[in-house]
């Protein structure tokens, strides 16, 4: 009767499982062999089970052994999925980009919005602008050509394309050239002759015009802006030149290769002169302005304020009118050198034959300035007491 008992629980048991479903997950299959081991173990060996454990230990293992593996295959076939992704990716931006730039290439010039830009050195230009954006124009291709024949134009900065009937052909703008120099010598009217010259050199520059003709309005132009002292004019104009004079080879670019080297002593633009100066010829070198400029560069660089100002006093040219700009500058620093060495007074006469005073008065004015204490006797410096004055200026 026992063993029928047995056999049915082992029928029950088989037919539960089978009614789950027709592919039975491991762990049923599991628990129905245990059940029918646990069974017939019982039935045959009186309850002794220990074969029963020992299979439980070693298919438990081999089952953990094999999710093991099924896991690190996976994780390998993740990680080549997504390395071919990333390489395909990558690919696919690089394919983009040269199909991007091969299409600029082709197209010539990137499209972009309208604005007039002026500059000498390569013909007008075009530039972003904030406004709604025309069609490119390469003027360079198109040069503009004029048929106004006013002598007198304003001068506008140009905020589209340049119109014809407003702009003067060269002929026109060597008369107005001539005018506006005639003006200068009876009126001196600073402000009247730079706007006709920005002008006409804003003429030039829309026509694509680079002869020996725009050289002569951009020196004219300098010399002017260096009678008044207007330092922004003069470089723009001398910056033109250097490239102006590198491709014409007119005018004159040794005289304004030394008021070059000046203008950069005033600007204490080391970096320049020594750009200057590495390039220099030894023919460029025998020129008198260059020759002058040169010596007071050294002198200044040395500190040499001696030096400097008998310099000063015999300019050639208008080298003259640009060490006006910093010889005040140049000497504040020597009356501070002068101060700190002398004791305790210093004449006022050696400060007016040093520093290039042309008279009594112009040294006295220029101590005033600086709130320096005078000796008892008016003509010496109290060297003690004006210290802390000429310092501070």
């Amino acid at each position: 009767m026992s063993l029928t008992i047995v056999l049915q629980s082992v029928c029950s048991l088989w037919c539960c499982s089978s009614s789950v479903e027709s592919s039975p997950s491991p762990e049923v299959t599991r628990t129905s062999k245990k059940a029918l081991n646990s069974s017939v173990s019982s039935y045959t060996h009186g309850g002794n089970n220990s074969n029963a454990n020992g299979g439980k230990k070693k298919s438990g293992q081999g089952n953990r052994k094999a999710n093991k593996k099924q896991k690190k295959l996976l994780q390998q076939q993740q990680m080549i999925q997504f390395q071919v992704e990333e390489d395909m990716a990558t690919t696919e931006k690089l394919q983009k980009r040269a199909a991007r730039f091969q299409s600029e290439i082709s197209a010539g010039r990137k499209k972009r919005p309208f604005s007039l830009v002026l500059s000498i050195n390569a013909g007008p230009s075009l530039g972003p602008s904030s406004g709604d954006g025309d069609a490119d124009l390469d003027w360079e291709s198109f040069p503009v050509v004029g048929t106004c024949q006013e002598l007198e134009k304003q001068y506008l900065r140009l905020t589209s394309a340049p119109d014809p009937s407003t702009i003067r052909p060269v002929e026109v703008l060597r008369e107005s050239l001539d005018m506006v120099k005639e003006q200068w010598l009876r009126k001196q009217d600073y402000h009247y002759a730079c706007d006709q010259l920005k002008s006409i050199r804003q003429d030039l520059t829309v026509q694509c015009v680079r002869d020996p003709f725009t050289v002569q309005v951009y020196e004219t132009h300098a010399r002017i802006a260096l009678e008044k002292g207007d330092h922004e004019e003069f470089n723009q104009c001398q910056t033109q030149l250097k490239t102006l004079y590198q491709d014409l080879h007119c005018g004159n670019p040794l005289e304004f290769l030394g008021y070059r080297i000046l203008y950069n002593v005033f600007a204490r633009n080391t970096l320049e002169l020594k750009t200057i100066l590495a390039h220099l010829s030894s023919s460029e070198k025998t020129d008198e302005v260059v020759r002058h400029a040169l010596a007071v560069c050294h002198a200044w660089s040395l500190g040499n304020y001696a030096r400097f100002f008998k310099l000063y006093e015999r300019p050639p040219k208008m080298s003259g009118y640009l060490m006006d700009w910093f010889a005040v500058r140049e000497r504040r620093n020597a009356l501070k050198a002068m101060v700190k060495a002398y004791r305790p007074v210093l004449p006022v006469e050696y400060i007016e034959r040093t520093l290039g005073f042309s008279d009594r008065e112009d040294v006295l004015a220029f101590l005033a300035e600086l709130n320096v204490t005078l000796a008892e006797d008016g003509a010496s410096v109290d060297c003690k007491e004006s210290l802390a004055a000429v310092l501070a200026a």
